[in-house]
């Protein structure tokens, strides 16, 4: 009963009885009712939203048996087709067949356990949120925190985003500091894509995943990386592997925009006195600069998509933002705990405090009235905005390499003569060549 055509068309046959054996990818509890996310094990289309009142037990990287009639996508169908997502099964009859076989099932499954032994140590919600900030899983957060977050402008930092994948990364970069530099930088790759697949591997956590590959190699290779050639790769490289998603995903968008803003203007603007005004104590001067240079190139497309701009963002990010690696680091250490059994009390309330700081942030910006406003946008304004913001984006990276070439032009010039000078000079035995830059 599901069809995929040319042109990117994806059909039902309504009111089809369908039967779907196939792993369970996502679980979202509604406040009306549950939806799973389950794969047909075709190539295309790639799942089917699967919704049922009460929902069993069931957890990501199972395998079930789906009874039921299809239908079509009913809301946001061209987002939903990004995904890979190309029918609905309403009032569904499920039966669970145990694991579901495959690496991405694998991957699931571990991070549904890894949530657990962190919620076992660190009390709820913080547990959750923790387990959120370091592996995506913002399913399990409660709703009123997740509402919270939105309005205050954190929501993006509750899901598997490339701040969050660039933090762990750096995590397991230090825990490898004593191999060799190869095996460092595979180390550091493999935890991205890993957290890539944990988190289920969305379009923006792929995004992040292929901008941390073509860092990684930038590094092995040419012993620097680029953060806008990196972002470009990326992004070529979801065009290749699911061009929809370029298109329709808000998802990556988003990311790929705040991206694109960090690595354009945050460096200039913690230049500007208001910034500069922030402490640089705990890496807030950096949260400050990084949230408005993001929120320049995102403000356009929340406001035509969402019709809300969170007001508070700014300060709120400032705030809460340095908690955001201490709870993930917080999560690594309960997680192993968690397994062991071992949460004494006063280590539980240790590990939740990062989190808990967090909340209260979200909770205490979330109640203020005009945290968020109504800012609608159309189509053609949105366009136009995003045109110009992202032009100036890219007007600001080539400003900034070409005034990087001129600060390095004469370091560059004294090394090659320094170099010049000392191979005319005559060769000592047993003494080395020294190079004066100076």
């Amino acid at each position: 009963g599901f069809v995929f055509e040319a042109g990117h068309r994806c059909e039902v046959k309504a009111g089809e009885r369908v039967e779907i054996v196939g792993g369970v990818l996502d679980v979202r509890r509604y406040s009306t009712n549950q939806r799973l996310t389950v794969s047909t094990g075709e190539e295309w289309p790639r799942a089917v939203h699967v919704y049922a009142d009460p929902l069993p037990a069931i957890s990501p990287g199972e395998l079930v048996r789906v009874s039921g009639a299809a239908s079509s996508i009913d809301r946001y169908p061209e987002s939903a087709l990004a995904s890979g997502i190309c029918g609905e099964v309403r009032r569904a009859e499920l039966e669970e067949l145990g694991p579901a076989p495959g690496a991405t099932a694998l991957l699931r499954r571990a991070g549904v356990q890894l949530a657990a032994a962190i919620s076992r140590v660190i009390p709820s919600p913080f547990g959750e949120v923790s387990a959120a900030m370091l592996l995506g899983r913002g399913e399990d957060l409660p709703s009123n925190l997740s509402d919270d977050a939105r309005r205050a402008g954190l929501s993006h930092t509750l899901v598997l985003s490339g701040f969050n994948i660039s933090k762990a990364v750096a995590f397991a970069a230090i825990a490898a500091s004593l191999l060799p530099r190869t095996l460092r930088i595979f180390t550091a790759v493999l935890t991205g894509i890993t957290l890539a697949g944990i988190s289920g591997f969305g379009a923006s956590a792929i995004r992040a995943a292929f901008g941390v590959a073509a860092a990684g190699f930038a590094t092995w290779r040419f012993r620097r990386a680029d953060p806008a050639t990196a972002l470009l790769l990326a992004l070529l490289a979801m065009s290749w592997a699911n061009p929809l998603a370029l298109a329709y995903s808000l998802s990556l968008q988003l990311s790929a925009l705040a991206t694109l803003g960090v690595v354009a203007f945050s460096e200039r603007l913690a230049l500007l006195p208001i910034i500069r005004a922030i402490p640089a104590t705990a890496g807030l001067r950096e949260a400050a600069a990084s949230t408005l240079a993001a929120e320049i190139l995102v403000a356009p497309l929340i406001a035509w998509k969402i019709g809300l701009l969170p007001v508070l963002g700014l300060p709120a990010n400032v705030l809460a933002g340095p908690a955001v690696p201490v709870a993930m680091l917080a999560a690594l250490v309960a997680a192993p705990l968690g397994f062991l059994g071992f949460a004494p009390q006063p280590i539980a309330a240790l590990l939740a405090l990062p989190a808990q700081w967090f909340s209260a942030v979200a909770s205490r910006t979330a109640d203020f009235s005009f945290a968020s406003i109504s800012a609608a946008l159309t189509s053609a304004q949105a366009a136009l905005l995003l045109v110009l913001v992202t032009a100036a984006a890219l007007v600001a990276i080539v400003l900034e390499r070409r005034e990087r070439r001129l600060r390095d032009a004469p370091l560059i010039e004294r090394l090659t003569a320094a170099i010049i000078e000392t191979e005319k000079r005559p060769a000592v035995a047993g003494r080395r060549a020294q190079i004066d830059i100076s």
